[in-house]
């Protein structure tokens, strides 16, 4: 769970970054975890991030974010934008709350091994709030 907690804060970080290293070297063992995982996956950009190999890439259109441990080559976690529909039935109603007087930027679920977690940026104001949604409620993530 804590290494979930983590990988969740390196997507948020990611989210944000624009540029990519072209001149990564990926290692076999992290090609090869990509290929099985990703099939399909057109536009791939490598970089080092945080001590992960991370894949910036598509998927029929859908931008996709998955690091990969740099030891074993191991997909560790995966985020990828989503629309409001996309939510869990409550997580949209909760949402909602949040958003009334606010605006929503932007809403991306990381998924790890266990239950996704999702996040929402919201921009009030001269304010910005990350929520992170969890099975059935939303908390305050992170402030700016």
């Amino acid at each position: 769970m804590k290494s979930l907690l983590l990988a969740a804060a390196l997507m948020l970080s990611a989210l944000t970054t624009k540029t990519f290293a072209n001149d990564v070297n990926v290692t076999p063992s992290v090609l090869e975890s990509f290929r099985s995982s990703f099939q399909k996956a057109t536009n791939v950009q490598w970089k080092l991030d945080a001590g992960m190999y991370r894949a910036d890439f598509t998927v029929k259109g859908e931008r996709i974010i998955a690091f990969f441990d740099m030891k074993e080559g191991n997909l560790v976690v995966t985020c990828q934008y989503i629309s409001i529909e996309d939510l869990p039935e409550d997580l949209q109603e909760g949402l909602e709350k949040y958003t009334a007087n606010a605006t929503l930027k932007e809403l991306f679920v990381v998924q790890g091994d266990d239950v996704p977690d999702y996040y929402a940026t919201i921009k009030q104001d001269d304010k910005t709030t990350i929520l992170q949604g969890r099975l059935e409620k939303w908390s305050v993530f992170k402030k700016k």
